[in-house]
């Protein structure tokens, strides 16, 4: 069940996502993050999408191109949690198939977490959480 007054903030350069409650650190988790030349977003925004078992299309491909459906393949795990939009998709963060990635710099953008870790922040929070993504 989402907590009210939850709040991401995801430090680029620990790799390491806080979620706070009530300005109380509630967990902090690993990620993975953008790489040179695809780097995550830095700014303020909000949780705009919430997918449980998402299919994934690769963003640097025509729309169809290259389209995994949910399972054991799909690059974003069980969970996905959308908080930027652009022209090529949305950043987000999810889980992953491989999870020697997290605690480096190696996404196309997105904030990449252990399935443990993005499925007990998925039922943490709700759609309309801040999510703020700083590099210091």
């Amino acid at each position: 069940m989402p907590v009210s007054n939850s709040k991401i903030v995801i430090n680029l350069p620990s790799h390491t996502l806080f979620l706070y409650a009530d300005n109380t650190l509630v967990s902090k988790y690993p990620v993975g993050t953008g790489r040179s030349g695809f780097p995550t977003p830095i700014g303020t925004y909000t949780v705009i999408d919430k997918i449980k078992n998402p299919g994934w299309e690769n963003p640097l491909l025509p729309s169809h191109k290259q389209h995994i459906k949910p399972g054991a393949q799909n690059p974003l795990g069980t969970r996905w949690l959308g908080f930027k939009q652009w022209q090529g998709g949305e950043y987000g963060i999810h889980g992953t198939n491989q999870p020697g990635s997290i605690g480096k710099s190696v996404t196309h953008g997105c904030i990449r977490m252990k399935t443990s870790d993005v499925e007990a922040l998925f039922d943490h929070v709700g759609i309309g959480v801040p999510v703020e993504v700083t590099d210091q």
